[in-house]
């Protein structure tokens, strides 16, 4: 498919928050000296024992655009830890605890809503540790204060529970560029349907209800007017009974000027339900559409219970998120916007591929915001965001082959708070969606339609190691100790991040696994390159190499592999030994291409196979006169070399000069 990619300059820096609070502006406008800046830093060192799920350099905020996460994370964390004792691990202790924090802030800040949000349990009456907790949320704006109130419940509740449910919320920093999103993408706040139908938390509702309100008082509606479009325009659903009491809570307080004016507290359509059964009954109702899925895997036996337009979405494992995002494109009218906060797994991986062809064959992508930070999104937990911006169109009104708009790729949290990285067409077959992760990567994306050549037609083929530690009951051994059917089990520890390959260097005792003949089918016995199969995004590399050489063949006959490790094979029609294909794959180059394919920290055989590797012979023959590995691969790739003047590749349009 023909693609054309528009990128801007290096001075091209746009923020499209636009009026939208945002952390980045206050990290952007704070002026810490060096003396208060040293002291903020030893203290958060000195108490970072006391929790394990944070980044030291994102709280400090002390970069701009490095903090998505409210930077009231450590006091968050010191806070849960006093109050876990209280509830002792009980859901039912958590929820009563809640509500009365919920109860102790209506009376001291919304004394309106104090019957409606009353506390009828004898739990933490006392409390100082509750009534602090107050407190700390009553300065805060609505927004915020919402966010660590819901997060303090998902964390007291039990580890099932909260693992059932996925609950994981969205921060006010990013529901805010998702609403500013909408507004770019031409949704009218002052007479849509919104829906969130997994709204607990409110952080779409809540924003929501304060933008919609400016938008009707911009029109000259009244107060009590505002509010009853809100009974009849905004919309919630979720499992979790007192999620949804909560929702309806933070909607009311950032309504609490107007219902103060009024004496009108509105009933909002705030219900208990299940989005998954709900949503037949609402098919295309609903202007906008914003949602933060539950992620999680969905068991087998779950897929039994599932409609069969929800399980024609599902391939391999699936992934609950992705059938909220296909039930989300259902409840939206034809012309209406969408919104999703999800993982970045959908946009490459294989079982997501049903999925990608829902999307693109009902909806024109509008935009895609890449969060670039892993940590400092969600509490408790390191997950690679997108936000996905979609318009839906009628499947059958135009031809399919039709062009569309171009889909515009945004990164967030980089040195600027919100950078243009360019635009590009997604492909409409369900294959994987290639999107550049900074400006440097646009160049390189025509070098991925290409694919030229892959690790097939560089005559290897992928292997993932099958022992799994806590499953498998095959012997292990420290030592080989004369044993001629133990063979070296090869951990993803053993892959340096220098490129070497160290076996038995590592201080655990499984260095050996003893074989049985029957299983010799598992037992690898060619040379290969060994890669890390997990990894992180804001490591230096994403794929981690090193060769396993016929050393190891003639030293042991074979090897066996952990499954955390990913095997290329070498067979007889190799056009390269396995050290230049480590090499090659280590590159700055070969590691920037696969970003762009993997929208996830796991580094799969499926996404090896897609990665476009450069022409073998003209990289010997760039060795061969003595250039450095990284200039024969860009050499390989038919990349400009730095200085020339060689002209950008076929498809990718370049601007030069800055724009305003």
């Amino acid at each position: 498919m023909k693609s054309q990619i528009v990128t801007s300059s290096a001075k091209w820096r746009i923020v499209r928050i636009g009026d939208w609070p945002s952390i980045y502006e206050g990290a952007a406008q704070a002026n810490f000296s060096r003396r208060s800046a040293g002291e903020a830093t030893a203290k958060l060192r000195r108490k970072a024992k006391l929790c394990s799920n944070w980044n030291l350099r994102d709280d400090i905020g002390l970069r701009v655009g490095g903090v998505v996460l409210p930077d009231k994370k450590l006091s968050f964390y010191n806070r849960l830890r006093r109050l876990r004792p209280l509830v002792r691990g009980s859901d039912r202790l958590a929820e009563a605890l809640v509500q009365k924090t919920l109860h102790l802030l209506a009376v001291k800040r919304f004394p309106l809503l104090a019957r409606r949000l009353g506390y009828q349990h004898r739990q933490f009456n006392n409390s100082k540790d509750v009534e602090q907790l107050a407190e700390w949320l009553r300065p805060m704006d609505v927004l915020h204060l919402a966010f660590w109130l819901s997060s303090l419940y998902a964390n007291l509740l039990s580890k099932k529970r909260r693992k059932r449910h996925a609950l994981f919320f969205t921060p006010p920093e990013l529901s805010t560029r998702v609403i500013a999103n909408l507004r770019d993408a031409g949704a009218d706040f002052s007479t849509a349907r919104f829906i969130d139908p997994g709204c607990g938390g409110a952080a779409f509702l809540a924003p929501l209800a304060g933008v919609v309100r400016d938008a009707l008082r911009h029109k000259g509606a009244t107060p009590k007017r505002t509010l009853r479009h809100l009974e009849t325009h905004l919309t919630g659903w979720d499992i979790d009974p007192l999620l949804c009491k909560l929702c309806k809570a933070f909607v009311w307080m950032v309504m609490y000027e107007e219902i103060k004016a009024t004496q009108f507290v509105p009933q909002l359509q705030v219900k208990r339900g299940d989005a998954l059964t709900i949503s037949r009954r609402n098919k295309s109702r609903f202007d906008v559409v914003v949602c933060n899925p539950p992620y999680r895997k969905v068991p087998t036996k779950e897929l039994a219970n599932l409609s069969h337009q929800n399980r024609a979405i599902c391939s391999g494992q699936p992934n609950l998120y992705a059938i909220f995002m296909a039930v989300v494109v259902r409840l939206t009218k034809q012309g209406g916007r969408i919104a999703l906060i999800t993982p970045t797994s959908f946009l490459s991986g294989p079982s997501f591929t049903p999925l990608r062809k829902r999307l693109t064959a009902d909806t024109q992508v509008c935009q895609v915001d890449l969060v670039e930070k892993r940590q400092g999104v969600f509490v408790s937990v390191e997950q690679e965001t997108a936000v996905t911006t979609l318009q839906k169109i009628a499947r059958n009104a135009k031809k399919t082959n039709e062009k569309r708009r171009e889909t515009s790729v945004f990164a967030i949290g980089s040195e600027q708070p919100s950078e243009l990285v360019g635009t590009t067409s997604v492909p409409h077959d369900g294959s994987a969606w290639v999107l550049p992760r900074a400006q440097g990567d646009v160049p390189l994306l025509a070098v991925l339609r290409a694919r030229k050549h892959t690790l097939a037609s560089y005559g290897y083929e992928t292997r993932t190691g099958l022992f799994v530690p806590h499953r498998d009951k095959r012997r292990t051994r420290k030592e080989r100790r004369g044993q001629a059917r133990a063979f070296p089990l090869i951990w993803c520890t053993d892959i340096g991040q220098d490129g070497r390959f160290e076996f038995d260097v590592a201080e655990h005792t499984k260095h050996f696994v003893v074989m049985a003949k029957k299983d010799d089918g598992v037992v690898l016995r060619k040379p290969s390159v060994a890669l890390q199969r997990t990894t992180a995004k804001d490591d230096s590399r994403r794929l981690v190499a090193a060769p396993i050489s016929g050393n190891v063949l003639k030293k042991y006959g074979g090897y066996v592999g952990e499954n955390h490790v990913v095997f290329l094979l070498q067979t007889e029609r190799a056009v390269c030994d396995v050290n230049l294909l480590a090499k090659i794959l280590r590159s700055k180059t070969v590691d920037r291409l696969f970003r762009c394919i993997s929208g996830s920290v796991s580094v799969s055989s499926s996404e090896l196979a897609e990665l476009s590797l450069p022409d073998p012979q003209i990289v010997h023959a760039a060795l061969a006169r003595g250039e450095s590995i990284e200039s024969a691969i860009n050499e390989g790739y038919g990349l400009k070399r730095k200085g020339s003047v060689k002209a950008p590749a076929k498809g990718i349009v370049v601007r030069e000069e800055a724009v305003a």
